[in-house]
């Protein structure tokens, strides 16, 4: 799971969207803390700053207060925008579109009434399936038959999945094909969820839900009362697993607990009875090649080399 200020640069004479908007070639928006999320400035100039890994800003850049309420510094901040996002992308309630070469089984229910849906290319709904707006499913995605799809979640391309999604995105290539809750989430790609892996998204208290984003750092209060877990890339879990209100689970952890998985799951950790053990790097990388390969994928030098990093960084 990663968090981290959304930065927008854009070149003169290119759209950045309404975070340049207004900005002219040379300035560079600036919120309270000093960080800059956004900047218009000329080709020469961007590529200098890129290459200075993007330390401090050009001293001819000058800096405009941002003012503005919607930078996604937290991976809930995403949940909190969804909802208006697929609106935005989607279009009005009522709206039903499916690509010409989707598939769609017999029985199965499109509900728009409270958002728009979009069944994107060679994507397969099963049969009897129930598929409720706003939504996104994704090309070649595959929603099994006889599941339940409820509003705002966006399916990413060739995922697999199944039983009850809720407000949740989950990204490309991940597999949670078999029966299970899954609800105000954020999953990432080459993530497989075991057969009934179930996820709280509600504290029996009905309170704010705090979210521990990495071992050792402190909970955050996200100000949310429904939120379920942040799952990061090449996450896997055992059949059965069951995972707390709030959860995170880091790149590349393994859980195949008896009792409630951890509020948060060691990255490139094998979470088992008998505790947490480091991943073995190479069987890792070698089930990832595996999983990697069943997709026609290929794990590139670049994907290898930062996994690897994050795995030593977190052992």
């Amino acid at each position: 799971a990663r968090a981290g200020c959304r930065r927008i640069v854009g070149t003169v004479g290119s759209s950045g969207g309404p975070m340049l908007t207004g900005l002219s070639p040379g300035q560079a928006r600036v919120d309270e803390h000093g960080r800059v999320v956004g900047a218009c400035l000329s080709p020469a100039s961007a590529k200098r700053w890129a290459q200075s890994g993007f330390a401090a800003l050009p001293r001819d850049v000058h800096a405009v207060p941002w003012e503005g309420s919607d930078l996604v510094t937290h991976p809930w901040h995403v949940l909190d925008q969804l909802q208006s996002a697929l609106q935005a992308d989607l279009g009005l309630p009522g709206v039903k579109q499916v690509a010409a070469t989707a598939r769609l089984q017999p029985g199965v229910v499109l509900s728009a009434d409270s958002g728009p849906i979009y069944i994107d290319q060679d994507a397969v709904i099963g049969a009897n399936s129930v598929i409720e707006g706003p939504c996104y499913i994704g090309p070649h995605a595959v929603v099994q038959p006889l599941s339940l799809i409820r509003g705002n979640t966006v399916i990413g391309p060739w995922c697999k999945v199944g039983g009850e999604i809720s407000f949740t995105v989950i990204q490309g290539y991940t597999n949670k094909a078999h029966a299970g809750f899954l609800g105000h989430a954020l999953v990432g790609e080459w993530v497989n969820l075991g057969a009934d892996t179930t996820v709280s998204n509600l504290k029996n208290t009905y309170g704010p839900v705090r979210v521990q984003l990495s071992p050792g750092s402190p909970a955050i209060d996200t100000g949310r009362t429904f939120q379920g877990p942040v799952i990061g890339d090449f996450v896997r879990t055992a059949i059965g697993t069951r995972l707390v209100t709030g959860a995170c689970a880091g790149t590349g952890a393994m859980i195949a607990l008896s009792t409630f998985a951890p509020k948060m799951a060691q990255p490139f950790g094998f979470h088992t009875d008998e505790g947490c053990q480091p991943a073995e790097i190479e069987k890792f990388l070698a089930t990832a090649r595996a999983m990697m390969a069943r997709r026609q994928q290929t794990l590139s030098a670049a994907h290898e080399k930062r996994l690897r990093e994050l795995a030593k960084a977190s052992s």
